[in-house]
């Protein structure tokens, strides 16, 4: 139908500029880890957040290095034909790959690190009790931002179809191919991951594990990996681009095809902007469970739920009816409920 489809695009449009902003955000705290650690603390064990308060949060340096790296995508972002990503696509994998094998190498240094320094048996703040839910369900109700960071990381096909209809030799049996070989990647490496963070580092609060403060002297490998974190996010913005401008075109234009004129008013403003949003605001978890809780939420449930109950043959309150109708309608609340919470949150630090 008209509606869903128009209200979808909104939603995917919603999303993705999200991303392509929290991209932002995550790329230049790397980087400025990364020269942190490569040339200013060389000796010592890293801290960045004494530098990143006096320098590198500060306007002089944020934003030409912001807008500059934002700049250097125009090229890749004009693109009419993703596929020629495809060779960049292929690095970004080899980088993630990179990065994720130096966590699970250095995680039994970082486990002893804990178990020797920071755990106490008798000291409940020292460690994390698996166990007890009720941890989740305090004034700051985690489970439910916890819940929609899930949503988030496991909302990655978005981009599935705007890419479908640009890949040569797009056949159905090719591409589900690489639907399923996509899934089972993020999933071991959620998996290796989460893991790996849990048991080495349970009490951290940073937002990502590549951001914990290094035991090692001269850590050059998780230095090289955080490097290849943000040549991987960087080089997915103009995939994600990709996507966002099918559907405006689609939405605004009503048409797929992209004409060069209003390709190039659309990149230039909206690389812009998000990068000019992504200098101002910086809390990664915020963007997470907003993104998570609202659009992947309608994204992921609320809408296809609502399609495959108004598409069934079945009666409308037949029993696979409701059970589609319970289960996709509590997640959707969840992820829902998270988001509300995130922006209740955001305007009471902010008073």
């Amino acid at each position: 139908g008209k509606v869903p489809a128009i209200l979808i695009d909104i939603i995917l449009m919603l999303y993705l500029f999200g991303v392509i902003i929290q991209f932002n955000v995550i790329i230049y705290s790397l980087l400025g880890r990364s020269v942190y650690e490569f040339f200013i603390d060389k000796e010592q064990y890293t801290d960045f957040s004494k530098y990143s308060e006096g320098k590198w949060s500060s306007i002089s340096l944020k934003y030409p290095i912001m807008f500059g790296l934002s700049l250097l995508l125009i090229p890749l972002c004009l693109l009419k034909d993703i596929s020629k990503m495809r060779f960049a696509s292929m690095l970004g994998i080899c980088s993630l790959c990179y990065s994720i094998i130096v966590i699970i190498i250095e995680s039994p240094w970082f486990y002893l690190d804990y178990r020797n320094n920071k755990y106490k048996k008798d000291d409940p703040k020292t460690h994390a009790n698996w166990f007890d839910i009720t941890k989740g369900f305090t004034s700051e109700l985690n489970f439910f931002t916890s819940i929609a960071t899930v949503f988030f990381i496991f909302a990655c096909h978005q981009g599935a179809f705007p890419v479908y209809k640009s890949l040569k030799n797009n056949n159905e049996k090719r591409i589900n191919k690489v639907f399923f070989r996509s899934i089972c990647l993020v999933l071991i490496i959620y998996l290796f991951v989460a893991i790996c963070g849990f048991m080495t580092d349970p009490l951290s609060q940073e937002p990502l594990i590549i951001f914990r403060k290094s035991i090692f002297k001269n850590d050059i490998f998780m230095n090289i990996a955080k490097i290849s974190l943000a040549l991987d996010l960087y080089l997915s913005i103009p995939a994600n681009y990709n996507s966002f401008r099918a559907s405006f075109f689609l939405l605004v234009f009503n048409t797929d095809k992209i004409d060069t004129l209003r390709n190039f008013f659309l990149t230039i403003p909206f690389l812009l902007l998000t990068t000019f949003i992504g200098a101002i605001f910086e809390d990664i978890l915020s963007y997470i469970a907003l993104l998570g809780g609202f659009c992947c939420s309608i994204i992921c449930f609320i809408i296809p739920g609502s399609l495959i109950i108004a598409s069934s043959k079945e009666k409308v309150f037949s029993l696979r009816n409701i059970l589609i109708l319970v289960v996709l309608g509590i997640l959707g609340i969840i992820g829902l409920s998270a988001a509300v919470l995130t922006i209740i949150k955001m305007i009471s630090n902010k008073k």
